[in-house]
């Protein structure tokens, strides 16, 4: 089991999705997707953010509440990007590949809260650890 942030499963997920999600997002055009972009960008900092608070949480109610926040915050990034893909600034195929990303991640953030609400151990910070 790893005790470095950075090597848990959860976070690399959330963390790859971001940086490719900052990728795309700087794709936008500056004048109709700027709002947008804004807030899918922060959305984004924002689930891997409680992720990592999450990770140095010592008690697994605080944890499954962070994580439950990083959840939400996935989530309105998947919706961001239906919404820059109606809005036409982003490929469907862009936009269908990072919402795979983020469910891949919130697959993870939810197997993990399932574990922890089942009296799973807290000995490892995130599973994939």
């Amino acid at each position: 089991m790893s005790d470095k942030l950075s090597e848990v499963k959860l976070y690399q997920l959330a963390a790859a999705a971001q940086q490719n999600t900052e990728a795309a997002c700087a794709q936008f055009s500056p004048f109709e997707g700027l709002a947008l972009s804004i807030q899918i960008k922060k959305s984004a900092k924002a689930a891997v953010a409680h992720i990592a608070e999450g990770f140095g949480r010592h008690n697994s109610g605080d944890r499954i509440s962070l994580l439950r926040l990083a959840e939400e915050s996935a989530n309105n990034v998947i919706k961001g990007f239906d919404a820059s893909l109606k809005s036409k600034l982003i490929k469907k195929l862009d936009c269908e590949k990072l919402k795979e990303e983020w469910n891949a991640a919130i697959t993870e953030i939810n197997e993990y809260i399932t574990y922890l609400e089942s009296g799973g151990e807290m000995e490892s910070p995130l599973p994939g650890a």
